[in-house]
């Protein structure tokens, strides 16, 4: 069965972000004290590291899109390796696996 995890129907973007793993204490503080005047738009959903590559991750969501100054923050830190946006489901969104969920070859994603 199809879950979805934004049952209020409010657009949600989340934000996967991976660093060096001899970063994570850093990052944690430095992107807690960043957001913590924002704390009814972005939050913290999950830290740790990866099992493979042992790199640091972060999840962030926002209840609105993500800034544009933040992306451009991610892509011009060096300790970022990488990251990634989504969106979160709403209710109302077909289930991703569904038989309506599909890209046309050649299309993204």
């Amino acid at each position: 069965m199809y879950r979805c995890f934004n049952m209020l129907n409010i657009p949600m973007f989340d934000v996967h972000i991976t660093f060096p793993l001899t970063q994570f204490h850093a990052m944690l503080a430095a992107f807690g004290e960043q957001f913590e005047a924002q704390h009814d738009t972005v939050v913290l959903l999950d830290c740790g590291a990866s099992q493979k590559q042992a790199v640091g991750y972060l999840v962030l969501e926002w209840t609105d899109e993500v800034d544009e100054a933040f992306i451009q923050q991610l892509t011009s830190d060096p300790n970022v390796v990488d990251f990634s946006i989504f969106t979160v489901p709403c209710s109302t969104d077909d289930p991703p696996f569904s038989s309506f969920t599909f890209a046309e070859e050649g299309e993204p994603l």
